[in-house]
Parts: structure tokens; sequence; C-alpha cells
């Protein structure tokens, strides 16, 4: 995967739910992958940065340590992606709240 280029798809809809961080009404996804997501699959609040995973029935639950372990370390390219997302949603809101 290394050079790969990322390629963002069409939003996908998921239930209804708020961010646990900010509280941020999260209702759709769009991913590098063009498919509904699924369990351990993670996302990015684009208000606040904060990091998911979904659960069997498309809820977030906070991400586990193994599971940021194992992205980190099995698909360094897109950790590196999700961080700089991340990031850069966290930037967003900072300069929102200033």
């Amino acid at each position: 995967m290394k050079n790969e280029k990322f390629t963002i798809h069409n939003s996908i809809f998921i239930p209804p739910q708020n961010c646990s961080n900010c509280g941020e009404l999260l209702d759709a996804t769009t991913g590098i992958q063009e498919q509904m997501p699924h369990e351990g699959d993670v996302s990015i609040c684009a208000e606040c940065g904060q990091l998911t995973a979904f659960d069997s029935e498309l809820k977030l639950r906070a991400v586990t340590e193994p599971e940021i372990e194992n992205l980190r370390i099995n698909c360094p390219d897109i950790w590196q992606v999700v961080q700089q997302i991340s990031s850069a949603f966290r930037a967003k809101r900072a300069m929102k709240n200033n």
C-alpha cells in the first residue's frame, strides 16, 4: 500500500448518534473504500477529530488500544492518513473556538 493514493467516496448514512467527545450529530460516514463500514472499522468525527470504531450495528464506540496498535503496525499508511485527518479536524475546531 506504499505510496497508494486514497480516494474519498460518497457518504453512506448510518444510524444518527452523537459524538461521545463533542456531541456533534453524526449520521453519515465517508471513507476511502466505497462500502458500508464493518464492525471494527475506524471513524473520525469531522467536528472534533475523535477516533472511534463501528460496532456490529454501525454505532460508534471508543476505539481500543489493541485496535490502534493493530492499525499502526499492520496498516501504517492508513494510520498516517488517520492521524493527519484527525489532527486537521482538531485544528479546525480549535480555530473555531478562538
